[in-house]
C-alpha cells in the first residue's frame, strides 16, 4: 500500500471509531487494530491521538471542498450556482453531523482545536465563491439587480416553502380589506 493510501486508511478507521466509540474512549491501538497495522506504522504517521482527530477532520472539509467545487464547475449562471453551493454545504454538514455520531459532540467540545483546520476551509471556500461570482464583474449594473432581485425571490419562495404547507394557507377574498394593505398596487385588490 503506497504512503497516501496508508494514511488514508488510518483516517477513515479513526473515523468510524471516533464515531462509534467517542473520541476520549478510542486509543490509539484500538486504530491500528482496527486498520490492521502495527502501532508503529501508526506513530509513523500521526504523532498523536489529538494529530489523527484533526487529520480526520480535515478530511471531512476536503469532502466537502470537493463537492463544492463539483458544483461551482457546473454550467449554470452564476447566481444557481451560489444557491445550489449553498444546499450543497447544509446537506453535507447535515450529513457528517448524522452520519459520525459521537464524532459530532467532540467536535463541538474540541471547537478551538477544530478552528486552525477549519480557517483554512473557509478561505478555500471564500475563493471558490469568488471564483463563481468573478464572470459577474463586468456584467452591468442592471444585470446584477436581476440578478440579486431573481436570487432574493427564490430564496423567498424556498423560505415560504418551507414554513407553510400549501393545504393550511389561505388566501384572502379579492374584496377582503387586508388583501389591499398587504399588496396595495399589485392589481389584485378588488375593483
Amino acid at each position: 500500500m503506497t504512503v497516501s493510501k496508508t494514511k488514508a486508511k488510518l483516517v477513515d478507521v479513526a473515523r468510524q471509531l471516533f464515531a462509534k466509540m467517542g473520541v476520549e474512549n478510542t486509543t490509539m491501538n484500538d486504530i491500528a487494530l482496527a486498520s490492521k497495522k502495527g502501532r508503529r506504522t501508526l506513530y509513523t504517521y500521526f504523532k498523536s491521538k489529538e494529530d489523527i482527530y484533526m487529520a480526520v477532520v480535515e478530511s471531512e472539509l476536503d469532502m466537502l471542498s470537493d463537492m463544492m467545487k463539483r458544483v461551482a464547475e457546473k454550467n449554470i449562471s452564476p447566481d444557481e450556482k451560489m444557491i445550489e453551493m449553498i444546499y450543497t454545504r447544509l446537506d453535507a454538514v447535515k450529513e457528517v453531523v448524522f452520519r459520525n455520531g459521537t464524532l459530532r459532540a467532540n467536535f463541538f467540545r474540541d471547537i478551538w482545536r477544530v478552528e486552525k483546520v477549519r480557517k483554512r476551509f473557509d478561505a478555500k471556500e471564500i475563493l471558490l465563491f469568488k471564483d463563481v461570482l468573478h464572470p459577474l464583474r463586468y456584467v452591468t449594473d442592471i444585470v446584477l439587480k436581476m440578478h440579486a432581485k431573481r436570487t432574493q425571490m427564490m430564496l423567498n419562495a424556498l423560505k415560504m416553502h418551507s414554513t407553510c404547507r400549501v393545504s393550511s394557507f389561505a388566501m384572502p377574498k379579492a374584496r377582503d380589506s387586508s388583501w389591499t394593505s398587504i399588496w396595495p398596487r399589485s392589481g389584485f385588490a378588488a375593483s
